[in-house]
């Protein structure tokens, strides 16, 4: 535990060490303050990518659907698609991706977590959440 701390506080191993009481009680000060503030900076490091990761979920799925469409042309020996059928692919997607209440329960995950709740529950998470527009 010594060496992680004065690891993280880049205090050093003793080329420079406290003698007295107070120098010790300084050193320990110093060292918790380094590693607090490093966890703190860590743990914000973390939180910041999490928040570009779902802010980029979206730019994801439009990225493979563009993935997509190169395959459709590498397939279709180079031959381009027509634009007007690229853009009503594109628009069907984005649709979909704003309007389908399906997506909310679209992993296996989601589908046996919901499976889970009684008949009552499921049946008001249809009918109030996902399909409340419909029904």
């Amino acid at each position: 535990m010594y060496y992680s701390f004065t690891t993280l506080s880049t205090v050093g191993f003793g080329d420079v060490r406290p003698y007295g009481d107070n120098e010790r009680l300084f050193t320990v000060i110093i060292l918790v303050a380094g590693v607090s503030i490093f966890s703190v900076f860590l743990g914000d490091l973390g939180t910041l990518i999490e928040k570009y990761n779902e802010l980029h979920a979206d730019l994801e799925q439009g990225d493979q659907l563009d993935g997509f469409l190169h395959m459709l042309i590498h397939f279709n020996e180079e031959t381009p698609i027509n634009l007007e059928f690229v853009e009503r692919i594109r628009s069907l997607f984005a649709y979909r991706w704003e309007n389908d209440k399906n997506l909310g329960i679209e992993t296996d995950q989601d589908r046996s977590i919901v499976a889970q709740l009684p008949t009552e529950a499921q049946d008001r998470v249809y009918r109030d959440f996902l399909f409340k527009d419909f029904i």
